[in-house]
């Protein structure tokens, strides 16, 4: 993963029949033994980054009231780096669905059974229109209603 250039330009799409978007997101282990939400991205264009990934209280977007942060500033993933969007023309089309492992600290977290919201801002669409221009993309943010395990 890599961080979003500085220069990013933002349009809001939360059309569910155009957007990327958080479409699963499971409490499970990796080969390691170690606690992972396994996450699942989706839609007509394949994610490109995100940030803002958290496990919160429901309905609770802020920071502060996190009990979980994977990442506040947007990172590409699924394959795209910035470096993709001056003046490549890359015809990179990463995965969709694009699974993916995030780990996390049970330590954190409320008590079992109680609700949490995983959510994240979904990035698609990227590009840019010239050499010159910031890159360009479409987000939303998505989150999940799961019980603690």
């Amino acid at each position: 993963m890599f961080n979003v250039a500085s220069a990013l330009q933002v349009t809001y799409d939360c059309n569910n029949d155009t957007s990327a978007k958080l479409t699963n997101a499971q409490w499970s282990f990796d080969s390691n033994n170690l606690p992972v939400i396994t996450t699942t991205f989706q839609g007509p264009d394949p994610v490109q980054a995100i940030d803002s990934f958290k496990i919160s209280p429901p309905n609770d977007f802020s920071l502060e009231h996190a009990y979980y942060i994977y990442v506040v500033d947007p990172i590409f993933m699924n394959g795209y780096g910035s470096d993709m969007f001056n003046g490549t023309k890359s015809t990179y089309v990463g995965s969709n669905p694009h699974t993916m492992q995030i780990p996390y600290n049970p330590r954190n977290l409320p008590p079992s059974g109680t609700m949490v919201m995983i959510s994240s801002t979904v990035y698609h669409g990227c590009h840019r229109d010239n050499e010159d221009s910031e890159i360009s993309c479409k987000i939303c943010v998505w989150g999940l209603f799961r019980y603690v395990p």
